[in-house]
């Protein structure tokens, strides 16, 4: 799995927009999170893409998970927005 995201940093001092990008090799199950929060999913695919945007000041965990059926991949982010 791959996940990236459209800023050159993760610390933002102001409202921004980030799109986050999963790719895998395989068809799988394709969740987004924000914080604990579901922003995006998708049932059986290769790749997602969602923009966010972070409007309030602190420290978000983006995690992407991706579920083929055969094994479970989880990658994390975290990203600080300062004002």
């Amino acid at each position: 799995m791959t996940f990236n995201h459209s800023e050159e940093s993760t610390i933002i001092s102001e409202a921004t927009t980030v799109t986050f990008n999963v790719t895998t090799t395989e068809d799988s199950k394709i969740d987004l999170t924000v914080n604990g929060n579901s922003i995006a999913s998708l049932n059986k695919g290769t790749s997602l893409s969602k923009a966010y945007t972070f409007n309030a000041k602190g420290t978000y965990e983006v995690k992407a998970t991706a579920n083929s059926g055969k094994e479970t991949t989880e990658e994390t982010n975290t990203t600080e927005a300062t004002e």
